[in-house]
């Protein structure tokens, strides 16, 4: 797998990641693994590469990425604008480069520095994973991006076409076929349900009610942010808890405008303290073992550009009760592979959760069908031979 089939090759393709903690991530590993299989797959006659900040060599992420990619095939740097050197140095062995990020301006910023030197040697592909969406910036943030899509990026990918229609200026990216909709970087099935994460879970406090099937649990995996409605939730779901002493609910997620202390507050109140779990931000390697033990998934966004916390519990056989934004506009098929809901109807979601504890084996058929619909459409490798067809049609 390691061995570079195309040493004669005249172009790359790197998968550029980034990470706010500035280290490489196993999702996105996965991700780049998917792609170098796909690349050689299509015999696309480029070789690939992984960039990334920081590729914490000893963690799970960083062994998964040298199990495939040869030393020299990973690009790493203590900041972008170090990244960029390593990146640029390609140009002196490749005709083309290609590069796909999902990042912010500050990474565009770099990456122009050198399709400004570069010209049509660089191709730049853009994934859309934030505009402020669900703020009164997303207007002006989106413009901003756009404007500079329009004049630096090849290709710009919009996860659904939620997110394309609440883009600014999408429809002129679209008709100057700079723009496409594909599902964005997958997730993984992969097991990871060893003993080294029930020792994470328990330390947690997670474990217990993981293993407990008389319990029915509803897990969100969703940093605590106001956009994601986890106070709206918190209120709706009480009065399903006192009828329903089975039901138990797990927040994943860290502190972000909605405080933990927020929410134990009005557990408390209503006494139910003891069955409402605040874990903080998981390791990503915990997450399948947490969905698969999961009843159900609860996703009441007011807004999504994409939205993992709904594709992520259907790949590990969890039915989603969540609103339709984002990739849950078309993801969510009632009675089939979910349930779906509006924030405006409190009463409507309530009617649905309880539909969901009373009747717990067809909601274990619904996580079944999730499960297969997701790994047939959005799973990574799926998603890799996507973006290599479309590597093949920017590349001519």
């Amino acid at each position: 797998m390691k061995k570079n089939e195309n040493e004669n090759a005249r172009r790359c393709v790197i998968f550029l990641t980034m990470s706010p903690r500035g280290i490489l991530q196993l999702e996105a590993t996965q991700m780049a693994v998917a792609l170098r299989i796909a690349v050689q797959k299509a015999n696309l006659g480029a070789d690939s590469y992984l960039a990334t900040l920081n590729v914490n060599a000893d963690s799970p992420a960083g062994r998964l990425a040298r199990s495939v990619y040869d030393d020299d095939h990973i690009l790493c740097g203590e900041n972008m604008a170090r990244l960029t050197e390593k990146i640029k140095c390609l140009f002196g062995r490749y005709d083309v480069v290609l590069l796909e990020f999902a990042g912010s301006i500050h990474t565009l910023r770099h990456l122009i520095l050198l399709k400004r030197k570069y010209g049509e040697r660089f191709r730049i592909v853009a994934s859309i994973w934030s505009y402020r969406h669900g703020t009164w910036l997303q207007w002006a943030c989106s413009l901003i991006y756009a404007f500079l899509y329009l004049r630096y990026v090849d290709r710009v990918v919009f996860g659904c076409p939620y997110a394309a229609r609440n883009f600014t200026m999408a429809d002129l990216l679209f008709r100057k076929g700079k723009a496409c909709v594909m599902p964005l970087a997958g997730t993984s099935c992969d097991d990871g349900d060893d003993a080294s994460v029930w020792k994470i879970l328990d330390a947690r406090g997670l474990a217990d009610v993981l293993k407990d099937n008389g319990v029915f649990k509803v897990v969100y995996m969703a940093q605590l942010r106001p956009i994601k409605n986890h106070i709206w939730l918190t209120k709706a779901l009480i009065p399903v808890m006192i009828e329903n002493p089975s039901l138990h609910v797990i927040y994943c997620g860290g502190e972000g405008g909605v405080r933990f202390n927020q929410i134990i507050s009005l557990a408390r109140a209503a006494k139910l303290e003891d069955r409402f779990h605040l874990p903080g931000r998981m390791p990503y390697e915990t997450v399948p073992t947490i969905l698969r033990q999961a009843n159900c998934s609860i996703v009441p966004s007011a807004s999504e550009t994409y939205g993992f916390t709904y594709i992520e519990p259907m790949m590990f056989g969890a039915p989603v009760l969540g609103t339709r934004v984002g990739v849950g506009e078309y993801a969510i098929q009632d009675y089939y592979n979910g349930l779906s809901f509006s924030l405006s109807s409190v009463e409507d979601f309530r009617q649905k959760i309880r539909f969901l504890v009373k009747n717990r084996e067809l909601a274990a058929e619904m996580g079944r069908n999730a499960r297969k619909f997701a790994t047939e459409t959005f799973s990574m490798p799926c998603v890799a031979e996507m973006r290599v067809a479309m590597y093949k049609d920017i590349l001519g």
